[in-house]
């Protein structure tokens, strides 16, 4: 038996392009030459796949909403919730 862990891809079809944005695949497809004039990332040419860290960043920029960059990583996530539980082995 192999342990499986689950992998969250970081390209994505446009579904879930359009399911993060709230909206309908119609929607996204009508509006998508309008958004990439504004910098939205466009489709990969060859997977027809778009970057969800890109689509995120592009949200975060346009609407100038900041995370903090440590809050991204889950090294440094775990190393600050360890530090505030004050857990220790």
């Amino acid at each position: 038996m192999t342990i499986r862990f689950p992998i969250d891809p970081l390209m994505i079809p446009e579904e879930k392009v359009a399911r993060r944005l709230g909206v309908s695949v119609e929607q996204l497809t009508n509006c998508r030459p309008a958004l990439e004039l504004r910098g939205f990332p466009p489709c990969d040419p060859d997977l027809g796949t778009t970057c969800l860290q890109a689509v995120d960043s592009w949200i975060e920029g346009t609407y100038r909403l900041h995370r903090d960059p440590s809050s991204l990583d889950p090294v440094n996530a775990m190393k600050q919730a360890l530090e505030t539980t004050g857990w220790q082995s």
